[in-house]
């Protein structure tokens, strides 16, 4: 009887341990706001994300482009991101025109220094897809 209860004190300790020791990163709420990182595939250029509840901004540190974004979170999990374009070539015009492009984003895992997530957006009659890695550890480096 003595040896069962310290196999169940040993399990029950063990178990303690291990529950608190391995945190749940699956939450998707913990990354509605705050400052992100991510590499672009084509150029490996460093951008940085801003996002609060409703607006996200993206700036490329290498060439200094800034897209800026309107959210509408569907779930905890998944949300649209209408970022504007301009569609003329001349930025100083007066009479500037914009296009907002919709971009579906389903978050996949969310872990302890980043977080995967997969973009979709329908141009007319072609279709993008990518996954992307954002990080949100202020000490990344690519």
């Amino acid at each position: 009887m003595r040896n069962q209860l310290k196999i169940v004190v040993l399990i029950v300790t063990y178990l303690s341990v291990t529950l608190t020791a391995c945190k749940d990163y699956s939450d998707c709420t913990k990354i509605r706001t705050g400052k992100f990182y991510y590499t672009t595939k084509l150029k490996r250029n460093k951008v940085e994300v801003y996002r609060s509840d409703s607006v996200q901004i993206e700036t490329d540190l290498v060439t200094g482009l800034v897209l800026r974004s309107k959210i509408n979170w569907e779930s905890n999990c998944q949300y649209s991101l209408r970022i504007k374009i301009l569609t003329e070539d001349n930025p100083d015009s007066q009479n500037q025109k914009y296009v907002e492009v919709p971009i579906t984003i389903k978050i996949l895992a969310v872990e302890k220094e980043f977080y995967t997530s997969k973009a979709l957006s329908i141009l007319g009659d072609r279709k993008f897809e990518t996954i992307d890695t954002f990080y949100y550890n202020k000490n990344y480096k690519p």
